[in-house]
Parts: structure tokens; C-alpha cells; sequence
């Protein structure tokens, strides 16, 4: 597709730590771009929306919680309704039951895109906005919006999520076609706490300042044994194949900022468990280099394993497979504000 991309636009923290578990579901904003955060927009705009976030469900419910989730382009950071006026709701709606002993559930957007008509927002939000239903909810229940910062859950630990948004504009500039690296299984990932290992690595030959990526990530793994296996990964942008961490000049602000840290997409996860065949993980995030450079850079996969209800062994691992990784590459173009 032809088109000039401009900005990207990334809001870290949430903007809530829980939201209420109720009989029908009570909606929520738990992520919003806005102002400088997120790219100016007009009519025939292509807006391709990545995001990414983390629920927990606290111990001690008897039931599942039913989690809805939806991105919608508004005016108001406040909107939480699909239909409401000035209001386009950009990809699916995306639903799971996050189970007592997942624990943790990550919803991931890697395909929300849409060519705009007129654009009715004159101060546009983007929000991402969930909601937690269960007809088995007592009134004072909740859903982290993050995971537990402690054993007895009683703050969160955010910045776990992620929204992204690449605007392309109709022009004669080309947008790189998407490279689809080939697919392998990774090295085995120790059950250890805390230990990052890096299962995949894509060498990025001259990456120019201003420069963006929008990357998408699958990968199937298991457990380490007859236990429930936090599985965590992170896709970030390093100096060399086998760093686990990132370079400090590449953000997700069109114009760079605090947050320069180099992270194509969160570090969250969920629980794995023992009777799933397979349990597949989706990233999906997009960055932005803020300087120039004459050496390569590298898009790395690293992961996670560890035994959060006990019982592993001290050689325990997991074993990543199929391994996809996708990366489309934004040239920089200063002609199409």
C-alpha cells in the first residue's frame, strides 16, 4: 500500500487498577491515546491500531469472569459505548473467560486497522475499554487491570499493557512490505524466575532515524511439568542478537520522550497449564527510532518461565516452537503532516 506514515502514538501506564466484575458487565476506559500521544487524522487515513493488556483475576472467586474488550476512536476519553455519537469502533471485539487458575490473561489486538471516512472527533481518543461480567459476582468484586504486585493482592503492578497506533496517509511515499521471518522453534527457557532468555532474533540492516516498526509475534509453548507455567515474553529493539536489553534512543511517542526505552511491546503473560496441548502467545506493538545510526539493530524475542504454585524442579524447562515473527518497516517521511 502506498502511504505516508507519520506518527506513532503509545500509552504505557492504565489508567485504572481494577474494574468491577458485575452480572452484565460495567465497561470501562482502562487505556486512552490522546494529544500528543496520538497522530492527527483525517479523512482516507489508514489507522492500524496494536495493542496489548494484562488482566488478573484474584484468588478466591468460584467462578470465571467473562472479559469484553473493545478499541474505539471518540471524543471523549470517557466514551465507553460502540454506538455512541463521534464514536468508530477500530477492529474486533475480543472476548475470553479468564479462569481461577490462569490467573493471568493477556487480550492482544495485532489486526485492528481501518481506512477512515469523515472524521467526526475534532479532539480524538483512542480508548481501550474492557468490561468483567459474571451473574456469580459479589457486588465488591473485581478484575486487575495489570497483575498482583504482592501474595495477598493488594496493589497492582501495571505497565503491562500496551496502545499503539501507526497513521498512514495516502501519498506517493511506499510503506515497506511486511517481512515475514522465517519460522523456528527457540532454545529451551528455564522455569526460573526472572531469568529472560532470548528465543528469536531479526537483524535490522540501517535503521534510519525516525524510522518505524509495527511487529506482530506467535508462538506456541507448554509446560515445564504437571504444574501451571507462568509463560512471559517481551519483544524489544537491542544492540546485538543475544541482549536482553534494549537500546535507549527508540520510543513510542511521535517525538520520542520519557519513555525511550527501546520496548517493542510489554512484558506480561498468563499461566499455562498442564491439561492444555499447547498454549500460543500473541505480541503486537510498534516503535519508532529517534536516531540516526550506521550499525544494525535487532528485534528480539525474550521469554519467561516460572512456577508461580510451585513444583518445579531445578532443570525444569519449557520449549518454544513455531515461532513467527513479523515486521513491517515505516520509512521515515517529513512531506505528509
Amino acid at each position: 500500500m502506498a502511504g505516508t506514515p507519520q506518527e506513532a502514538g503509545r500509552q504505557g501506564p492504565e489508567l485504572r487498577d481494577t474494574i468491577p466484575i458485575t452480572a452484565h458487565g460495567k465497561p470501562k476506559v482502562v487505556m486512552s491515546l490522546r494529544g500528543e500521544n496520538l497522530p492527527s487524522l483525517r479523512a482516507k487515513d489508514q489507522v492500524e491500531v496494536r495493542a496489548e493488556l494484562q488482566v488478573t483475576v484474584k484468588p478466591g472467586y468460584s467462578y470465571s469472569p467473562r472479559v469484553q474488550a473493545r478499541l474505539l476512536l471518540t471524543d471523549d476519553i470517557a466514551t465507553t459505548d460502540p454506538s455512541a455519537a463521534q464514536t468508530r469502533q477500530i477492529g474486533p471485539t475480543k472476548k475470553l473467560r479468564c479462569s481461577q487458575r490462569e490467573h493471568h490473561c493477556v487480550l492482544v489486538w495485532d489486526r485492528a486497522e481501518a481506512v477512515l471516512g469523515r472524521v467526526s472527533c475534532t479532539t480524538c481518543h483512542l480508548n481501550l475499554v474492557v468490561g468483567a461480567s459474571s451473574t456469580r459476582a459479589d457486588s465488591n468484586d473485581d478484575l486487575m487491570i495489570g497483575e498482583n504486585n504482592d501474595s495477598r493482592h493488594r496493589t497492582v503492578d501495571q505497565n503491562h499493557g500496551r496502545l499503539n497506533v501507526v497513521r498512514v496517509r495516502p501519498g506517493k511515499a511506499k510503506v515497506g512490505t511486511p517481512k515475514q521471518v522465517p519460522v523456528v522453534d527457540g532454545p529451551p527457557v528455564p522455569v526460573r524466575r526472572d531469568t529472560r532468555t532470548v528465543v528469536r532474533s531479526w537483524r535490522l540492516r540501517a535503521l534510519s532515524e525516525g524510522d518505524q516498526l509495527r511487529v506482530e509475534l506467535r508462538l506456541d509453548s507448554g509446560t515445564g511439568g504437571n504444574y501451571p507455567t507462568r509463560t512471559s515474553t517481551q519483544v524489544i529493539l537491542p544492540n546485538s542478537a543475544n541482549s536482553t536489553e534494549p537500546v535507549d534512543h527508540a520510543s513510542h511517542k511521535p517525538g520520542g520522550g520519557k519513555d525511550a526505552n527501546g520496548t517493542i511491546t510489554a512484558f506480561n503473560g498468563f499461566n499455562c497449564l498442564p491439561s492444555a496441548v499447547r498454549c500460543t502467545t500473541h505480541k503486537a506493538g510498534v516503535i519508532r527510532n529517534n536516531k540516526h545510526r550506521t550499525g544494525d539493530l535487532w528485534v528480539n524475542v525474550l521469554m519467561t518461565a516460572a512456577d508461580p504454585m510451585g513444583g518445579a524442579g531445578g532443570n525444569d524447562t519449557i520449549k518454544p516452537r513455531d515461532i513467527k515473527l513479523t515486521i513491517r518497516r515505516y520509512p521515515d517521511s517529513p512531506g505528509g503532516a
